[in-house]
């Protein structure tokens, strides 16, 4: 099976990672599917570093894995590194030839730009999360895709990692029974320069962390349910609770949330029964207990290793392992972050098997959905919005205000952030 050409757009922290094997950069080293054929970035200084990178990281690859007597596969990763070429413009590494695929790792204001450019240009996308800033400009992506008749394919390496794999196999096994109630909480405590940027990135926590949580609780719970209301839950709710923080080295307020605390629901179309989900996307600091899931038949402890709760009291414990990448890793262990390779692997195998990715354009639309949903029920005070009224309201914004509307959505949070006592 022929490998697929792939060029990267972009060149920031994802690109490279921050060790223990994340990152896009040491995923192409060890996915045999894909081959890193062109790197993008408009700033020459970081294009430059960023193909030194590629090829010193090759280089290393190709060292280990003739150590492990692999001759074959460091041939071609220094054949790889060889022939790699850098683009200081997308459009031109679009058009001109040699590529099957663009990953997207540019900031979230690009995404839907760089998306549709590379799909009207016959490419198939992968792009970084989260799918846009927003909802309204997941639909231009989304009818590129359809006319385009391409792949696209969102990231979300949880799906991939443990203990959330985990956990997914033992709802699907019937553990827990039924899946009623899910709590699920995702936090860091600084983040990059870009993440504070209303224009850049959409919004702050919800969508940076919470796009993880949600897509991850929906791909645990399964994706045959629905997303169908949000609401953002009070006391905390969306909110800025530490209103100045250290940007680029200096003290500055900043406009978009550093925590946010949501629930939204998940449906069955066919029974109409109803997983409910609790997510918090903090930058501040986690407020709520741990990960677990509430079943019919008992309750889930997600962690290293995961434990069930059985009606009874009783508990046992089950071991976690990261799944299997499917290569010999030449460091002779699973890295750390295997996500990372496996859903690169996925978005190529997806292309060249022609079937539907895990993560595909409807679904990370729906939850860009969930957040803009959950943002406009803090902008209503806690109220809670279904997501048929939250896209109302945003076709509504776009019918007056056409391609404005969503720096305007993305204004009207901000602002409420930035008042809220």
């Amino acid at each position: 099976m022929d490998r697929l050409r792939i060029g990267a757009i972009g060149t920031g922290s994802i690109f490279y990672g921050w060790g223990g094997g994340s990152g896009h950069l040491h995923a192409y080293r060890n996915v045999r599917e894909a081959k890193l054929a062109a790197v993008c970035e408009t700033n020459p200084d970081r294009l430059a570093r960023a193909v030194a990178a590629v090829k010193a990281a090759f280089e290393d690859e190709a060292r280990q894995q003739e150590a492990a007597g692999d001759t074959a596969r460091a041939a071609e990763l220094r054949s790889d590194a060889a022939e790699l070429k850098g683009y200081a413009d997308a459009a031109t590494m679009c058009r001109a030839g040699g590529l099957d695929m663009v990953d997207i790792i540019a900031p979230p204001k690009a995404h839907a730009s760089l998306s549709v450019l590379a799909l009207e240009a016959g490419l198939h996308v992968f792009c970084e999360k989260p799918m846009t800033r927003t909802w309204l400009e997941c639909l231009p992506v989304l009818e590129a895709v359809q006319a385009s008749g391409k792949q696209f394919c969102c990231a979300e390496n949880l799906m991939f990692e443990s203990p959330w794999y985990d956990a997914k196999k033992q709802l699907d096994s019937g553990t827990i029974g039924q899946p009623l109630l899910m709590n699920i909480s995702f936090g860091i405590r600084e983040v990059l320069p870009v993440r504070w940027s209303p224009e850049l990135s959409g919004g702050g926590a919800l969508t940076d962390m919470g796009v993880h949580a949600i897509a991850t609780a929906w791909f645990i719970c399964g994706f045959g349910q629905k997303p169908v209301r949000a609401q953002a839950v009070r006391p905390i709710g969306v909110a800025l609770r530490m209103p100045e923080r250290l940007v680029n080295g200096a003290l500055e307020k900043v406009a978009v949330e550093d925590d946010a605390h949501v629930v939204f629901d998940l449906e069955c179309p066919t029974t109409g029964s109803r997983t409910m989900v609790h997510i918090e996307a903090s930058w501040s600091g986690q407020d709520r207990p741990g990960n677990r899931i509430v079943g019919s038949a008992g309750e889930l402890v997600l962690g290293s290793p995961l434990k069930v709760l059985d009606a009874w009291g009783n508990a046992h414990e089950v071991p976690t392992q990261n799944p299997l990448t499917g290569y010999n890793i030449a460091e002779g262990k699973e890295p750390a972050y295997s996500g990372f390779m496996a859903m690169i692997r996925e978005a190529c195998r997806c292309i060249q098997q022609g079937r539907r990715p895990l993560y595909d354009a409807e679904r990370a639309a729906e939850a860009m959905a969930v957040i803009g949903a959950s943002y406009l029920s803090e902008l209503r005070h806690g109220a809670s919005v279904s997501l048929d009224e939250f896209k109302g309201y945003c076709l509504d914004l776009r019918q007056r205000h056409g391609d404005a509307a969503a720096d305007i959505f993305i204004r009207q949070v901000s602002e409420h952030l930035q008042s809220r006592p």
